[in-house]
């Protein structure tokens, strides 16, 4: 059973038509796979997906992102498959179907009022994690 993902699935079509889906595992690995080819040096995979970066992407990365984001149907494809699937001439199209596949990953939303500053999953005041301590 096919897990739900919080990401839309999008269709592309490349060497037949594919379901092209992220999760945070799937975003994680590309993330990753993106720091080797990078020789370490880190970078964020929203930072390469941010407005200032928008339509930026090189070979590299889209190749990765979409391998990652098709792993799902097919975990026997590579890296090398998805590049020979990729017809450069719908690059503008493919770019649009990522960006609307990685539309969740990548929105800003804007805090709640609520939230605590600079950390959206901090506890509110008056919430614990554990027993409260002794007063005296």
């Amino acid at each position: 059973m096919e897990k739900n993902s919080a990401l839309p699935s999008v269709l592309v079509d490349l060497d037949k038509r594919r379901t092209l889906r992220f999760t945070m595992g799937s975003l994680r690995r590309a993330e990753k796979r993106l720091d080797e080819i990078r020789n370490g040096q880190h970078v964020s995979i929203f930072q390469i997906l941010s407005e200032e970066n928008k339509g930026k992407l090189g070979p590299d990365e889209i190749i990765v992102l979409f391998h990652h984001g098709l792993a799902h149907e097919d975990p026997t494809l590579t890296e090398d498959n998805v590049a020979d699937m990729i017809d450069v001439r719908e690059l503008d199209i493919l770019g649009t179907r990522l960006a609307e596949a990685l539309g969740g990953a990548v929105t800003t939303k804007q805090p709640s009022p609520e939230a605590d500053g600079d950390r959206p999953l901090a506890r509110s005041p008056g919430s614990s994690s554990g027993p409260a301590g002794a007063s005296s």
